[in-house]
């Protein structure tokens, strides 16, 4: 009699256990990425949420993040009118290449060529046009801290500009107008690239131009160009930038001309960007520049 009170205890004991194992999740038989599928702290979830702003961008590169080293072609041509009447528009065909990709220092060379065309208003009315000063560029890059990296480089400019024959029908002989410095220069820079955010970088750059030989009677080169970026990426490629250049000329009593761009400009993911970029002289003198457009594309290849 008591085994059989026994075994039905058992038996019953037995039959709550399975009910209740029944009743309780079972982390045994369900995989264990759909056991997270609904959780809040999924992986997957929680980062989609905190990168949501850089996967927006994800596959777009506007060019403009010196950091961002890849091979790069860019066509632009930049248009400017002076206060005194003169305009200016400069074609140029910009290439870029890195030399060296490492985690703590990255080098990129780079070169410039460009094509001048000048309307000048003086009493005889000339058009000038053709090859300008050829520049090249080493920049390096190297990262200081998540959100920091350094920009240290050196511009050198070769008085590669054609010549061209103007007539002074005053004097009844011609003269040789340089489309170029006719200088050698060099230019180092020094600056960085600050990420405020993942949409929003800022960059300070200054620049000494010094010319250190070329034709004595051309006039020494002795200038300082401060630069300041602010870069914000929109949806879907799209970006704005703002550029505030300060043009110091050393040589003549420290004079200075301030100039306002802005950029906005669409990228795509195979790296090609199209922009425009209008700019505003800041209080100009009579030989600073009023305002200009520059219109550019770039190619990565």
């Amino acid at each position: 009699m008591k085994s059989q009170c026994v075994i039905a205890i058992a038996c019953i004991l037995l039959a709550q256990a399975q009910n209740a194992r029944s009743q309780s999740p079972s982390f045994e038989s369900e995989p264990i990425d759909s056991t997270l599928s609904g959780s809040a702290l999924e992986p997957s979830s929680a980062s989609g949420l905190l990168a949501e702003p850089k996967s927006a961008q994800s596959g777009y590169d506007s060019g403009n993040d010196p950091t961002v080293v890849r091979k790069r072609l860019t066509f632009k041509s930049d248009y400017i009118e002076f206060a005194n009447g003169l305009v200016a528009n400069t074609s140029t065909i910009q290439a870029s290449f890195p030399i060296l990709q490492e985690e703590k220092l990255k080098l990129n060379f780079g070169f410039d060529l460009p094509m001048n065309y000048y309307d000048v208003e003086t009493p005889i009315a000339e058009v000038f046009s053709g090859f300008g000063d050829t520049k090249a560029q080493l920049m390096g890059i190297r990262p200081w801290s998540e959100r920091l990296t350094l920009l240290a480089g050196v511009n050198l400019w070769m008085p590669t500009a054609d010549q061209q024959l103007l007539e002074l029908p005053s004097l009844g002989t011609f003269t040789s107008v340089d489309l170029g410095t006719g200088k050698y220069r060099m230019e180092p820079l020094i600056g960085g690239v600050f990420f405020a955010s993942e949409q929003l970088f800022l960059i300070p750059l200054y620049a000494h131009d010094m010319s250190f030989a070329g034709k004595p009677d051309s006039p020494a080169i002795n200038r300082g160009t401060a630069r300041f970026f602010v870069n914000y990426s929109l949806q879907k490629g799209r970006y704005v930038s703002s550029e505030t250049q300060f043009l110091i000329n050393y040589n003549n009593d420290n004079d200075v001309d301030a100039f306002q761009r802005f950029e906005l400009g669409k990228s795509f993911q195979n790296g090609t960007v199209f922009y425009a970029k209008p700019g505003v002289g800041i209080a100009p003198g009579d030989f600073n520049r009023e305002w200009g457009m520059e219109l550019g594309t770039r190619f990565v290849f």
